[in-house]
């Protein structure tokens, strides 16, 4: 994706506001949605209130549409989706909206996309298999500019229309669908502007961990888009298979969508269960399908991670980019008069305090070793004239890493560690096969690139119709990532510790950008690279590609039967099949 400077591009907006540049309120509120859009991270997002919240856009019936390839080697072509499911004729979509189709599906995501890479951006305008469980076709059906269910948030034009290469043609109506109503707002001191404004919270976020860049949703028992599972958890975020074809008996496939379960404790025993009883059923390989997964809890990925490589210690490595906000929560946050020492620690609140990024005492050095004092994590190198952190690490060993009902109990010890040491590694590394879609972010991008680091080869499917390499893992490098409205909660809660000058510092953090806006946050952990952290380079990985072994591009076949992407992985992986680029050696 192209770099943007947001600082500048942020002071021009703020420009064009002074001199009257807009002519409403709407276009000013897309001229910054889709300049924050343009960081191209899943964990930097600002979507504002009247673009997001009150009016979507969407086609007067379902319009999804699949990238085919013929071998899944063959560059490939669009076709309607309905059309590849029911097996009937078809003709490539040639162009859209007047434009070479494939030239515009790329060039749609450049306004807006929560991937860093063009090809994942390019996979998600299409349907896939993990998407039926939130009743989505594709991001396409919603124009490709948003995150709605099958709608989007920018006025895409009055129609869609499609050219197919028999010279047929589809023109369907775009509509605008309203949300929220607007039929008493004169301006925005309107009674019902002001009571749309989101109510504010004042309470620390319980864990810095969790899933902040993508709206989750509950999921039913069952899984649409999957064939009858092995073991599911009751929500369906992770659930097991076994291959059926003779060449791939021996192998399993674990699908993780999400790393946000319902019960983390339940997502924990799956996992162990499904590999446990793929062992005593004799599967010798497993496939973990990362598709459409953009995160969620971190500790859930990385005790995954330790069921297949439990002596293994997890590639965690971050650091913080300091401010001067930061550097004042952290002295107040590691001051043991303001926060007490876990074992001193007897209320809920106070453990949120403790929790916290800026607390020296909450993380680990880069060997894994308590920080010494607060100098010692608050000052670590400088690069390219911003001011970092130390190298921070998870300490997987902390009280509040268990499932003993205390009022820190995060409910799952990390596998590996504490009570569940006894663990053994049930697959060799050239045995697993890591599967995606390019999309894997944030806590899946974690697991994943440990596993990649433990020797685990990959395979990525789809992406633009080119013959060259393509990322198996595109998304969010961040491990952890706040809302706005909890960098605003702990400023509050910590400014009463704070001095007068340092107040006036923390004040700054109002409420406004929240009752502003639906969905707002900013990444606050970069994940490094243990490569760089070993050279000192103090390059973040969000700057670095990762390749997949093999790509492959999805057939007809595979839209119809998610097991044939299964089938055509194992006979990649491990019966000597050709890939569209890349490929195996014999382990």
């Amino acid at each position: 994706m192209p770099p943007i400077d947001l600082i500048a591009r942020v002071q021009d907006i703020r420009a064009k506001l002074e001199r009257d540049f807009y002519r409403n309120e709407y276009q000013f509120q897309l001229d910054l949605f889709q300049t924050v859009g343009r960081g191209y991270d899943g964990h930097l997002y600002f979507w504002p209130d009247l673009l997001t919240g009150y009016i979507a856009f969407e086609k007067d019936r379902r319009l999804a549409i699949v990238s085919v390839s013929e071998d899944g080697i063959e560059v490939p072509k669009i076709y309607l989706y309905d059309e590849v499911v029911a097996n009937t004729p078809r003709s490539a979509v040639s162009r859209i909206n007047g434009l070479e189709a494939t030239s515009y599906l790329d060039d749609l995501h450049k306004a807006y996309c929560q991937f860093a890479d063009r090809d994942a951006c390019y996979n998600i305008l299409l349907f896939a298999h993990a998407g039926l469980v939130f009743e989505s076709y594709g991001d396409f059906q919603g124009l490709g500019l948003g995150e709605v269910v099958d709608k989007g948030y920018i006025y895409p034009g009055s129609n869609t229309s499609l050219l197919f290469e028999n010279g047929t043609s589809l023109v369907l109506d775009n509509y605008a669908v309203v949300t929220k109503s607007l039929e008493s707002v004169a301006d925005g001191k309107s009674p019902d502007v002001k009571s749309s404004r989101r109510s504010f919270k004042t309470s620390l976020p319980k864990s810095p961990y969790g899933a902040a860049a993508s709206k989750i949703v509950t999921t039913p028992t069952a899984i649409p888009g999957y064939p009858k599972p092995v073991l599911t958890s009751s929500d369906g975020a992770i659930h097991g298979y076994y291959l059926a074809s003779p060449s791939a008996s021996d192998t399993a496939v674990l699908v993780v969508r999400s790393f946000v379960p319902t019960s983390q404790k339940e997502f924990q025993k799956v996992a162990e269960d499904f590999i446990s009883k793929a062992r005593n059923d004799g599967k010798t390989k497993i496939i973990l399908d990362f598709t459409s997964n953009t995160g969620g809890f971190t500790f859930s990925a990385i005790d995954l991670y330790g069921q297949f490589f439990p002596k293994t210690p997890v590639q965690d490595f971050h650091r913080v980019r300091r401010t001067a906000a930061f550097d004042i929560l952290a002295k107040i946050g590691s001051n043991e008069a303001i926060v007490p020492d876990l074992n001193n620690i007897s209320n809920s609140d106070a453990i949120d305090r403790y929790r916290q990024p800026f607390n020296y005492r909450y993380d680990l050095n880069k060997d894994r070793r308590n920080f010494n004092n607060l100098g010692s994590m608050l000052y670590g190198p400088r690069y390219q004239g911003d001011n970092y952190t130390s190298i921070k690490r998870l300490d997987y060993k902390a009280p509040y890493l268990s499932d003993n009902g205390t009022i820190w109990s995060e409910g799952i010890e990390i596998t590996g560690y504490d009570s569940r040491t006894n663990f053994t590694q049930p697959f060799p590394a050239s045995s697993i096969l890591l599967l995606t879609d390019g999309t894997c972010s944030s806590a899946c991008f974690t697991i994943a690139k440990s596993l990649i680091s433990q020797g685990v080869k990959s395979i990525v499917f789809g992406g633009r119709p080119h013959l060259n390499k393509t990322q198996s893992l595109g998304g969010a490098r961040s491990l952890r990532a706040w809302s706005f409205e909890e960098i605003r909660s702990a400023a509050l809660k910590f400014s009463e510790f704070a001095t007068e000058e340092e107040k006036k510092l923390l004040d700054l953090y109002q409420e406004l950008p929240l009752q502003r806006s639906t969905f707002a946050g900013v990444n606050i952990g970069d994940l490094m690279f243990e490569e760089d952290v070993k050279a000192g380079t103090g390059v973040s990985g969000q700057m670095r590609r990762v390749d997949a072994d093999c790509r492959l591009f999805y057939t007809a076949s595979m839209v119809r039967d998610i097991r044939e992407i299964w089938e055509a992985a194992a006979a990649r992986r491990w019966g000597g099949g050709k890939c569209a680029v890349g490929g195996f050696e014999h382990d």
